[in-house]
């Protein structure tokens, strides 16, 4: 009976949530191009999942079975074989719908509507988000284990005591009753207490300092202002205050795969070669691996490895030098497969909650599963094979990246007022003129959406430096928190997201927050711009080993041994990644030239599925960048458009928004840092200054021109 229940359910996900959905955005054609491509994979698939699924189905029949056939016995009542059927089918409804119940109220996100679903879902969405709270409904994924081991551990109580002669069966019900539930529920807290995985770590005295980056996407730098109105990174402040905090780190392209490519690297794009998200194989694999901080310390003997999730998978795209890589995948099959999972949302507490997402990796890419926690234990086994070696590992935290879908209870930690909109759960979709009467009510709830998913990963790293610390390591343990970039939220008319533009300091600005063993400088704040190249060679200098790289490539310094008032000296350089979808902001109206938008323009290897970028929109990508220098207090932004190259100059500082344009009002200083940004920018061999604009000096013959 639980294998036809599981079976039904298995046709009821595939009948109503099928759907090449991506971040909010979904296509009929291209689900069926999809399927049409990958025919024969999606079948393997299913008819996998549905192979797990009947086992899984039949052992909870076979549960209930015994459940229901031991109760029927013990009180010795016949019942017919229809109504035994019945019996059990209920009780396996029962069991997994309190399974579902529980995932849901920890997992909102996973679960929210996007599309047709059943009645039967969206009944379980009310109960578990908004009638059952989450601490009751996790009680409740332990109340029927609970009863039923309670129940059985009475029988067997009783039927014991009897053969002992100590009681009478028929006088001792109340005696066993309340021994065997109370020995049910025992067991219950206990799992309860300790399901959670032991981190498995200690510390080896005398060996090389590890390293630990911790990366969390989109955290902005105001998230651990002391005048912030909500502490929502509670265990990063408290880290950062006895650490060296450089409050403004300026990512070098605020997206996640160049930006970590220059964290790693301590180059600029215009060296290392990742310009944006998508570069063209084999380029995208070949960054200089040689010249990675991964890389370097692994030749040294260090054991090397990256955890991340769903934002992550730019680490299973380019070969960064890591031994060990525990990311999920961005291609055309690996997407297609999490395709797949997806649709089965009466799985989802398998899936995830069961399995600690390890049942199917796929599920680590689920942009709409962003748990912090299932980063860490990775993580964890991973440092618990170690064998005393040193370590220099990555853990990039994911949540407060887009579409902001934390787990329970952080998500709703800061959300206030009745909001009932569509991204209630997460940002659910993309490019919305809030321009309307719904504006205000639509920015405040995503932006308390935003600060629960980074309280989320806040949660994980408190989770980590703790059990670090009591493991030892950290005695002996170089520690960078920071970001890849921050996330605009409606500020200042700019929309939200992060990489279309380089205004306000939202999105430019990120913390980098670094200690060490015998660090002279725990507790000292630094509010000068730094970049984040200095990574690298920080952590290497910390080390007392050189970079391999030719140092006309390296733009990085290293910040602890760098002096202030070189640092103060010294200019930041940025640049924007490409436009997926217009800019939610009118800010670039007029200040865009446009090459490709979406996937319009994008290619995939059919040898390996990865998406990237075509050859013949390379060189229009890079000369419709925008650029930025940060220098003297001010920021200079390089904006090219059809009409001309506009020059923008603002005080980040005293205008967080970029609205007063300083260009005319302070021309010396404006004309020093054109000369000083133009002269980074033709650092890139490849490009020239033709007429203002920076263009590619030898541009693709055939490529498609801008439209």
């Amino acid at each position: 009976m639980g294998a036809l229940w599981y079976v039904a359910l298995f046709g009821l996900d595939i009948w109503l949530h099928q759907s090449a959905e991506y971040m909010g955005v979904a296509a009929e054609d291209v689900t069926s191009r999809l399927t049409e491509l990958f025919a024969a994979e999606i079948r393997a698939q299913q008819l996998g999942i549905l192979a797990m699924v009947i086992p899984l189905g039949a052992s909870l029949g076979i549960v209930a079975g015994l459940f229901v056939h031991s109760v029927a016995a013990h009180h010795r009542r016949l019942l017919s074989r229809r109504a035994r059927l019945v019996c059990v089918a209920l009780v396996v409804l029962w069991l997994h719908q309190w399974l579902l119940v529980t995932s849901i109220a920890h997992y909102p996100a996973v679960y929210a509507p996007g599309g047709a679903q059943s009645t039967w879902m969206a009944i379980s969405i009310a109960l578990a988000v908004d009638i059952v709270p989450l601490p009751l409904a996790q009680a409740f994924l332990w109340a029927p284990l609970c009863l039923v081991g309670g129940y059985w551990a009475n029988i067997g109580l009783r039927r014991l005591w009897a053969r002992v002669g100590r009681l009478q069966p028929q006088r001792q019900t109340p005696v066993a009753a309340l021994s065997g539930i109370t020995l049910g529920l025992l067991v219950g807290l206990f799992a309860l207490i300790f399901s959670g995985p032991s981190s498995g770590l200690k510390a080896f005295p005398g060996r090389a300092p590890n390293v630990l980056i911790i990366g969390v996407d989109s955290l902005r730098a105001d998230a651990l202002d002391l005048a912030a109105p909500r502490d929502i990174a509670p265990n990063i402040r408290a880290f950062a205050a006895n650490a060296t905090h450089f409050t403004r780190a300026i990512p070098t392209v605020p997206r996640t795969y160049p930006s970590w490519a220059s964290m790693l690297t301590g180059m600029y794009p215009h060296a290392h070669k990742i310009r944006h998200m998508f570069p063209a194989p084999p380029a995208g694999k070949h960054i200089e691996v040689k010249h990675s901080l991964p890389a370097i310390l692994g030749a040294r003997g260090y054991r090397t490895g990256v955890f991340s999730d769903f934002a992550g998978d730019v680490f299973t795209r380019a070969d960064f030098g890591f031994q060990t890589v525990v990311a999920p995948e961005f291609t055309l099959p690996s997407n297609v497969a999490l395709g797949g999972l997806k649709l089965h949302l009466h799985f989802m507490p398998w899936f995830i909650d069961m399995s600690g997402g390890r049942l199917y990796p796929e599920i680590l890419a689920f942009e709409r599963l962003a748990e912090p926690a299932f980063v860490r234990d990775n993580f964890y086994r991973w440092l618990a094979d170690g064998q005393g070696q040193p370590f220099m590992a990555v853990v990039f935290l994911s949540a407060g990246h887009f579409p902001f879908a934390a787990p329970e209870p952080h998500s709703s930690r800061f959300v206030t007022g009745d909001y009932d909109g569509p991204s209630r759960f997460l940002k659910s979709h993309f490019n919305a003129d809030l321009n309307d009467a719904a504006a205000l009510g639509e920015a405040t709830h995503l932006r308390a959406l935003h600060e629960g998913a980074i309280h989320a990963s806040d949660a994980a790293i408190g989770d980590m430096l703790r059990d670090l610390s009591e493991a030892g390591l950290l005695e002996n343990t170089i520690v960078i928190v920071t970001a890849d970039h921050g996330e605009g939220l409606y500020e200042h008319g700019l929309g939200t997201g992060h990489g279309d533009h380089l205004y306000g300091r939202a999105t430019m600005e990120v913390p980098l927050i670094i200690d060490y063993p015998d660090n002279p400088r725990r507790g000292e704040r630094f509010d000068t711009p730094v970049s984040l190249a200095d990574l690298a060679p920080t952590v290497l200098g910390r080390l007392s080993v050189l970079s391999t790289a030719p140092p006309d490539l390296i733009g990085g310094l290293d910040l602890i041994a760098t002096p202030s008032a070189a640092l103060q000296a010294r200019p930041v350089f940025s640049e924007i990644d490409l436009w997926f979808f217009p800019p939610e902001t009118h800010r670039l109206d007029g200040k865009r030239i446009v090459t490709t938008e979406g996937f319009d323009g994008f290619d995939y290897d059919p040898d390996t599925g990865q998406i990237f970028l075509g050859a013949v929109w390379e060189d229009a990508a890079i000369a419709a960048k925008h650029r930025v220098v940060y220098a003297e207090g001010r920021k200079l932004i390089y904006i090219p458009t059809r009409e001309g190259v506009r020059l923008e100059l603002y005080d980040p500082l005293a205008d967080p928004g970029d609205l007063n344009n300083l260009a005319t009002s302070e021309p010396e200083g404006f004309q020093r840092l054109t000369d000083t940004l133009y002269r980074w920018m033709l650092l890139d061999p490849a490009v020239e200054a033709v007429h203002g604009w920076v263009l590619p000096r030898e541009p693709v013959a055939d490529r498609a021109p801008p439209r």
